[in-house]
Formats: C-alpha cells, structure tokens, sequence
C-alpha cells in the first residue's frame, strides 16, 4: 500500500511518513500569534512548536525547538523589518525565514529576500498564504505572495 504525506512525499504503509513541518511564530502582538497559530493548526502537516513577542525570544526558541520554518514579525529596537531579518538570519542561519508583513512594495521585497528571508506574505491574505509559504520554505524553496510578485514583475 502506497502512502502520500501533506508534503507530497511517497512512503509504503509499513515505513512512518515524514514528520509534520515545525514552525516557531514571532510577532509582537499576542493577538496577531493567536490567529496565526489557528491558521496553521488547521493544517493537517504543520505544527506550531513555538512562539515568541521579540527577536532575542524567537532566537532563543529557535535555539530550543530547532523548527524547520520561523514564521514572524518583527523590527529590531528603533529599526526596520529589514533590519530585524538581517538579525535573525545572523543568528539562525539554519532556518528558513518566512516574514508575514503589510509592505508589498517590490523595493521591500527585493531587501527582504537580500537580507535573508525565505519567504514573504502579506498579511492581509496570510490565511491562506502563510501555509505554502511555510511549505515552500520547509523544502528550501522561495515564495512570495502573488500580489508581492505581481508588483516586483510590473514596470
């Protein structure tokens, strides 16, 4: 018997299928992370295994729970979204970065692509963004919102 995983992946009956993608959610407001964590469980290969309010505590979780995929939003102390990506890819270079974010300027994008994320959602359509962003990344693969990459593409 031939089993098919939430990833796409083919397993016989008799061999586990691959675990599910472990994510750790940054953002600084506890409601925001409540609804963010609601999208993602009602996906049947994600699992929410952290969460954090700032950037030393997504580290520090990131650190502790080793997830495939951090999910955030966040801004370093008086600095930017860019900024805070920069920092955290500094210090988790390991771990795909999926930013959730309102700013769907190409200029925006193309600097938070540099600085290392992984992947870019706007919130405003992340309920049904954020979880193929969070499986592209998981596969390390990039993934931008398609209105994000509509307005890199237009002149």
């Amino acid at each position: 018997m031939i089993v098919v995983d939430g990833l796409g992946d083919v397993a016989d009956a008799g061999v586990p299928a691959r675990r599910l993608i472990a994510v750790v959610l940054a953002d600084a407001h506890a409601l925001v992370l409540r609804g963010v964590r609601l999208i993602l469980e009602g996906e049947s290969d994600i699992e929410v295994v952290g969460e954090a309010s700032g950037l030393e505590a997504a580290v520090r979780e990131v650190h502790n729970v080793h997830p495939d995929v951090l999910a955030f939003d966040l801004r370093t102390p008086g600095g930017s979204l860019i900024d805070a990506i920069r920092w955290l890819h500094e210090r988790a270079p390991a771990i795909p970065l999926v930013v959730m974010t309102m700013y769907d300027e190409p200029a925006i994008a193309d600097r938070a692509l540099s600085a290392g994320a992984t992947g870019l959602v706007s919130k405003h359509l992340a309920d049904a963004e954020l979880p193929p962003a969070v499986r592209a990344a998981a596969r390390g693969a990039q993934y931008l919102s398609p209105d994000i990459a509509r307005r890199r593409r237009s002149p």
